[in-house]
């Protein structure tokens, strides 16, 4: 079972994370090399931009793998 307790403050940021693979052809390892990329950055929140698709399963994993907060 996965949980976690998080206390955050932001700075506003207009910035969304969009799927960089528009056909579809992202494995579970991309997935994770992109949100590793992120936190490499010290970005903790990657905002799903709701014009886009909807992201699959393996990207929520890959936030829980590299302590992302995704919205």
């Amino acid at each position: 079972m996965r949980y976690g307790i998080r206390e955050i403050t932001s700075d506003k940021d207009p910035a969304n994370y969009i799927n960089s693979d528009w056909l579809l052809r992202l494995s579970p390892e991309c997935y994770r090399d992109e949100v590793r990329f992120h936190a490499e950055m010290n970005l903790r929140l990657m905002r799903v931009w709701g014009g886009a698709l909807l992201e699959r399963p393996e990207f929520y994993n890959a936030c829980d793998e590299y302590g992302q907060l995704d919205s």
